[in-house]
């Protein structure tokens, strides 16, 4: 899977979820019954490897992706997106400027402070094209992947 981009921008505010109550969590077998936007899958085919458990709030589905900041340059930070096995894989790459705010162990961040080994969770809707660092009761702000460009 080629890797993708996401950028993180101060609409986006937690890359961290806590369960909350009425929230069910579903293990990695539940990925495979997540209907995946046509446009997602033909830009990512092996995106849906990574999903590590389905979580479903007010009858919403979202694919959980974990990942770990391997490293920060200017205002990108590198991080190595885990696949179901728990094994790091594809890299993408998160934009780390414009003061968008970030949750990292439960304490709310400026995204710029992002250092290598800090852990990430990303959340796709069912159906959606796009990756968000929160699940909001409200409709969150949805970020589109881009491909990264091969070197």
């Amino acid at each position: 899977m080629s890797p993708f981009k996401i950028m993180v921008t101060s609409a986006l505010c937690a890359v961290s979820f806590g369960a909350m109550a009425g929230d069910k969590i579903e293990g990695i077998q539940a990925c495979m019954k997540i209907q995946w936007n046509a446009q997602f899958l033909k830009e990512h085919p092996r995106a849906p490897a990574g999903c590590q458990e389905v979580v479903t709030r007010d009858g919403v589905k979202y694919a959980k992706f974990s990942g770990t900041v391997k490293s920060v340059s200017g205002t990108e930070a590198t991080v190595a997106m885990k696949n179901v096995a728990g094994t790091e894989g594809t890299t993408i790459k998160v934009d780390t400027g414009g003061g968008a705010m970030v949750t990292i162990n439960g304490k709310d961040t400026k995204a710029s402070d992002l250092k290598a080994g800090d852990s990430l969770n990303f959340y796709v809707k069912e159906g959606e094209f796009g990756a968000s660092p929160t699940l909001a009761p409200a409709k969150p702000a949805v970020v589109t992947p881009k491909a990264m460009p091969s070197n």
